[in-house]
């Protein structure tokens, strides 16, 4: 069995660390870009922008 030191001196586990992190961030940033949501485990999320999360607080803010 290999431990977890063995595997962070193994520089294929970094590139593959890597590609699956950058992988992940494109699926993050595709979804916000097509404003579709983001589906983890069959649920929905959506990545706001800071100006949209502004907009839903004030709205929020105002309407109640």
């Amino acid at each position: 069995m290999i431990t977890l030191d063995e595997l962070l001196k193994i520089n294929e586990f970094h590139i593959g660390l890597t590609m699956g992190i950058n992988i992940c961030q494109r699926m993050i940033l595709n979804a916000h870009e097509r404003n579709e949501p983001l589906v983890v485990d069959d649920r929905q999320f959506y990545i706001l922008s800071g100006d949209q999360l502004l907009k839903q607080m004030l709205d929020t803010v105002c309407d109640g």
